[in-house]
């Protein structure tokens, strides 16, 4: 009998002897076991970490004063091929729940399908949009079907582990974010239809939709920044959003199921939060009576493999989003406790966990006006909020015959003697703590392996261009376009234009075996003087992803998608055209240790500095290597890719993720302001430069260092193996 199974078992004789009953709610809060409950929950996406991490993440959560874990599920991590589902290694689910319960946690499962989540393609699998007829989120057979079945296997496979069955799974989500998409009638039948097909699961637990459409009997959850007003956007957490919510649905509770923490874009500088605006925003979310608050995220993590991707739809402006998923919450992506805000919050948990009955025991609190911009929540007589709600001014106010200082945006908190038992001023700027710069681990000697302009394993000739996704079915996001061209001797222009061409995608061009030019798209490239006669134009495409949402999505498209291709204003769109994908090394899979020896390397030499599409390799001990699982005494390791452009980095035959070496711009305002500001010193510096190789990924001798650079390194000592002791100072 496999682990697993007997597990299985044992969980379902343990709910059955215990009479576990339903998980339920009441206007107040989420009930188990004839209790109401204050969910204190934190953000942790198993596929973004491996399984060595989960446990220590779980003991940061439960050290923090936390009880809950929040998860999405990827569909298109597990099931990457029609019909071939993985639930092993990163994705082994059932692992992950056992090991929340053994830490003493709850775990809120984000079913979907789609997730959003900034995940490739908002966690569709690509062989989903080449069904025929099928429409993404909305009522259309094919799509439904397929989203039913998905549910079907996942529940089969997660069941033993809801709540009433003796796991730790005590609410779970369908659909995610949803608006009508593409039409309201039809958004309607089929949000009612996903309502209806989760409750016919019976899960004994409840299904919640979040921060849009909520349909049927779900219960409706918020996502987003605390704000105070209700005009700057009335779909986020406010005293008006929680007004409306108890009015529509007076017997649900206030649940917060993604507090942001934001993330990262290529090309933008780091961005980061204050640790009192976030204490003031979720102190101002319990004060008016929420009992659910889901800090999104508590750890980011990171998109390994190919699993970044990019917001916005196909053809906007919205910018890669970076392999370190929200670095800046509570332990950043390298597994890092951010200090002093993590003890900052501890202390606010702890405070909100030691009054739990005065919260739940009480009706949610109206605020008593203690004068202009403060007020007062009384939960009882020994425990009280009060709060200083103006943005730029400082109020002393009395209250119970005890005077308080107020800070702009400040929530204390009280007991019932009037002791201040927290200040959410005190964690001002505490994130700005000095960061320490990464030790390199050793000398890298490194070898290398070009590939031939042009040339993959796998090929499609046709008279137009072909879509890049629909050729690789995602197993790689590389594409080479090439075509002849009889140049006339005359040109208009040395320009090569792609109209229509998806944004947020990077193109080579390379003319008669030399790369040119190379950028993003959405731009014209110079592809220098042309003389007149026949030329060989390759162009590779790297994806960047897909777009993790947006209307239509199994329309949204990569590589060279174009109306009309124009070089030197020849149109060139219909020339016959070349496809070539799976370049030798990703075919030989040269990145592991199976596939390192099937092609000849050479030594690195100063000839190589430059040379496009060119893989390398090392191999480096790491004596002093210790897998240590306490916060004091962490070391992680990355990869610091200074020196490189853009590509792809494995380590002992593990994807850490796309590297992309594109200065970040600080661009005012900043992008979510006024809710976070760029990180200080990070503007003009790479967004990422340091990738982070999970300790379960290493070991102390031989480990083997991949790296596929696109554009070609420019200084290959710059590119080290290095190891952090804390947050790094840029990453």
């Amino acid at each position: 009998m496999s682990q697993h199974v007997l597990i299985i078992v044992l969980f379902t004789l343990a709910g059955a002897a215990g009479g576990r009953l339903n998980v339920t709610y009441d206007s107040r809060a989420l009930k188990w076991d004839g209790r109401r409950r204050l969910v204190l929950s934190a953000g942790v996406h198993y596929v973004r970490s491996t399984v060595g991490e989960w446990e220590r993440l779980f003991k940061l959560v439960r050290g923090m004063g936390l009880n809950n874990v929040e998860t999405y599920v990827f569909w298109n991590y597990h099931e990457h091929r029609r019909r071939e589902y993985k639930f092993e290694e990163r994705g082994d689910l059932p692992q992950f729940l056992e090991l929340a319960q053994k830490n003493n946690l709850t775990v809120t499962l984000r079913i979907g399908p789609y997730a959003c989540a900034e995940y490739f393609y908002g966690g569709f699998p690509i062989w989903l949009r080449e069904l025929p007829g099928v429409q993404f989120r909305t009522y259309n057979e094919p799509f439904m079907q397929e989203m039913q079945h998905w549910m079907e296997v996942l529940i089969d496979k997660v069941r033993p582990y809801f709540y009433p069955n003796g796991g730790p799974v005590i609410m779970a989500q369908v659909e995610n974010e949803y608006s009508y998409q593409p039409n309201q009638e039809m958004g309607r039948k089929y949000a009612d239809w996903a309502i209806q097909v989760a409750d016919s699961f019976d899960i004994g637990v409840p299904w919640n939709m979040c921060h849009g459409v909520c349909a049927g009997d779900a219960l409706c959850t918020i996502n987003g920044f605390w704000q105070d007003t209700y005009d700057h956007n009335p779909n986020q957490p406010s005293p008006r959003w929680m007004s409306d919510q108890v009015s529509s649905h007076p017997h649900q509770p206030l649940a917060w199921t993604e507090d942001q923490g934001w993330f990262d874009e290529w090309g933008t500088a780091q961005r980061v939060r204050n640790s009192s605006d976030i204490a003031y925003g979720i102190s101002r979310w319990f004060a008016y009576g929420g009992t659910y608050h889901n800090f999104y995220m508590f750890h980011g993590g990171n998109n390994m493999g190919f699993e970044d991707s990019y917001r916005g739809a196909t053809g906007t402006a919205g910018r890669g989003v970076v392999t370190a998923y929200a670095p800046d919450v509570m332990v950043d992506s390298w597994g890092h406790v951010h200090e002093p805000r993590y003890s900052f919050l501890k202390e606010m948990f702890q405070v909100l966990e030691a009054n739990e009955d005065a919260l739940l025991m009480n009706p949610a609190a109206s605020p008593t006006k203690l004068m202009d911009s403060v007020e007062v929540h009384s939960y009882g007589d020994d425990f009280a909020f009060v709060s200083n709600f103006n943005e730029s001014h400082t109020f002393s106010v009395t209250y119970k015959s005890r005077s308080y200082h107020l800070p702009p945006h400040t929530v204390i908190y009280l007991d019932g003697k009037g002791v201040v038992l927290f200040n959410t001023t005190e964690g001002r700027d505490s994130w700005e703590t000095p960061c320490r710069e990464p030790d390199k681990v050793g000398l890298l000697e490194w070898q290398y392996f070009s590939e031939s302009v042009g040339y993959a394993t796998q090929t499609n000739m046709s008279q137009s261009p072909i879509e890049l996704f629909k050729l690789t079915k995602g197993d790689t996001e590389l594409c080479w376009y090439s075509t002849s061209i009889d140049m006339p001797s005359s040109l208009s222009s040395s320009a090569l234009t792609m109209k229509g061409v998806p944004n947020t995608q990077v193109a080579y061009v390379f003319i008669d075996g030399s790369l040119v030019a190379y950028g993003e798209t959405g731009k014209d490239f110079d592809a220098g003087q042309l003389k007149a006669g026949k030329h060989e134009l390759n162009i590779l495409f790297s994806s960047l992803g897909l777009a993790n949402g947006g209307s239509h999505m199994e329309t949204f498209s990569k590589g060279l998608t174009a109306s009309s291709v124009k070089l030197g204003g020849v149109e060139i769109v219909n020339n016959t055209w070349t496809m070539a994908w799976m370049l030798p090394g990703e075919k030989m899979r040269v990145f592991t240790v199976e596939g390192v020896d099937k092609i000849k390397w050479l030594p690195f030499n100063r000839d190589v500095i430059n040379r496009p599409v060119t893989w390398l390799k090392t191999h480096i001990n790491i004596p002093s290597m210790t897998q240590r699982q306490d916060s004091t005494n962490y070391t992680s390791y990355a990869m610091d890719m200074t020196g490189a452009y853009k590509g792809f980095v494995w380590v002992n035959g593990h994807g850490l993720g796309r590297y992309y070496l594109l200065p970040g711009e600080c661009k005012e305002p900043c992008g979510r302001a006024p809710y976070m500001h760029y990180r200080e010193g990070s503007c003009g510096k790479p967004t990422q430069h340091l990738y982070h190789i999970p300790t379960d990924w290493l070991m102390e001798k031989d480990n083997l260092i991949v790296i596929l650079e696109e554009r070609g390194i420019q200084d290959i000592q710059s590119v080290q193996l290095v190891a952090l002791t804390s947050h790094p100072a840029l990453d």
